[in-house]
């Protein structure tokens, strides 16, 4: 097993520099590069003067002192694994209280001398998967046994690692939720885990968690596309959020609508089986599973081969209307932030009224179905359906399926709501993809603004 320090980030290259008073720019998630940070999660802290050298730890326990310098977080000191004058990678104490206005100061001390307090908004949870290049994005830091994993299949056993997770969390890769066989401390390390899946069947290469009603980065894994669709082209975009500017913030509190719409047209291979067609976004995903040999009977009492049921993520009718009050408390509003000390006010009842929803809102509510089935308490649902393949094709005999605004439309339009922390940037880029027999065929990136600390 290779060791932690590898798997963190700025752990070489960096010398001595001059002593300066610390000075804090910003702190993000050691994993994700987010601002969601929570009690006992991985943190990184950048700025300048933070240490006079760089200095490093491998094993447990994590020293609070190192190389001169500590960090305390509302006056707790926090372990520490790397220090340097720009970077200190440490845990935030574990059992840390969260205040009613969730903001606490962190301080560096170096050598002596104390940075300003940088006042931090922590969460009860912030889950965050390690990835492999430390950039919080693209393949996840993940093995099959002792060997990096490359490609995955259903049933192999995959070990990814985590943070932020607390005790009750999901794992979901290719879409569906994956069977958690194992979750511990990883070498000891406090908010360090190391979490071993069952490899469900895979709609897509994409791998994230949920816990406590937040979602971490979303990673991928290599997965084997399949031999049923020989020939598929397709399109996705946004519904929300969306890359015009002239529309303004993608919101303005502590809440984002993804909203995706998708066509695509293809050919099933005549000795086809089982496949997927999965489109997805940071909100959600519309899933299709297609079986080309079951047996299906129709509303008239008619059998015909082949099947399908339809997964569609969507709203409730309470978030329609804004109510978000059986999910969310409290729910805040970052337009009323101070940003001497980013203590922000909350909406009444986590109740955003219409006014403040932007035009992309409008648009993705009145496209979105309603749920039919809900999966928890909340404003996000899924629609479902299943029928049979004949429904789907555009020929009665034929083996051709086009989804698109024209045919078979309720399937076309899909997403959800995401909790969004308070970041340090005035953007943030959202992903929606298209698969096909586990093929992804097109994507699109959508950069949008959001609210951020000055």
């Amino acid at each position: 097993m290779m060791k932690i320090t590898w798997m963190m980030l700025g752990l070489f290259g960096l010398g001595p520099a001059l002593l300066a008073q610390p000075s804090i720019s910003t702190v993000l998630n050691a994993a994700s590069y987010d601002a969601a940070i929570s009690p006992g999660c991985w943190a990184t802290v950048f700025g300048s003067g933070l240490a006079g050298a760089a200095f490093g730890v491998s094993a447990a326990p994590l020293p609070t002192i190192l190389g001169g310098v500590s960090v305390t977080v509302n006056g707790v000191a926090a372990e520490l694994l790397y220090v340097s004058p720009t970077q200190i990678n440490l845990v935030i104490p574990e059992g840390l209280v969260i205040p009613d206005n969730t903001v606490v100061p962190l301080i560096v001390t170096s050598d002596g001398a104390s940075s300003k307090a940088y006042n931090i908004r922590l969460l009860p949870y912030a889950p965050a998967i390690f990835t492999l290049d430390g950039s919080g994005s693209g393949p996840a830091l993940a093995f099959e046994g002792n060997l990096p994993a490359t490609t995955v299949s259903p049933g192999d056993t995959l070990t990814i690692y985590a943070t932020g997770v607390g005790e009750d969390f999901e794992v979901y890769l290719g879409e569906r939720g994956a069977n958690v066989i194992l979750a511990r401390r990883a070498q000891g390390f406090s908010g360090f885990y190391r979490i071993d899946v069952t490899v469900p069947v895979l709609a897509t290469d994409r791998l994230y968690l949920r816990a406590g009603g937040w979602q971490s980065n979303i990673t991928t894994i290599g997965i084997q596309g399949g031999t049923n669709v020989p020939k598929a082209t397709g399109s996705i975009d946004g519904v929300s959020p969306s890359a015009d500017p002239s529309n303004g913030p993608g919101t303005s509190f502590g809440l984002m609508l993804y909203a995706g719409r998708f066509s695509t047209s293809l050919d099933i291979a005549p000795s086809a089986g089982p496949f997927d067609i999965a489109a997805t976004g940071d909100g959600g995903a519309a899933i299709l599973s297609i079986d080309p040999t079951a047996s299906c009977t129709n509303d008239a009492g008619v059998t015909s081969q082949g099947s399908y049921t339809a997964s569609l993520s969507t709203i409730t009718a309470d978030g329609a209307r804004g109510d978000f009050s059986g999910s969310i408390f409290p729910l805040w509003d970052y337009a009323t932030c101070d940003p001497a000390t980013w203590v922000c006010l909350a909406f009444p009842l986590s109740t955003v009224p219409m006014a403040r929803l932007s035009p992309w809102w409008a648009a993705a509510l009145g496209a979105l179905p309603l749920a039919n089935t809900l999966t928890s308490a909340g404003a996000n649902g899924v629609a479902q359906a299943l029928g049979c393949l004949q429904d789907l094709m555009s020929s009665a005999n034929g083996t051709h399926i086009a989804i698109d605004a024209q045919n078979n439309a309720s399937f076309s339009v899909f997403g959800g709501f995401q909790q969004l922390a308070l970041g340090t940037s005035n953007t943030r880029m959202s992903t929606f993809a298209l698969y096909v027999d586990g093929v992804k065929i097109a994507s699109k990136k959508v950069s949008f603004a959001v609210p951020y600390r000055h």
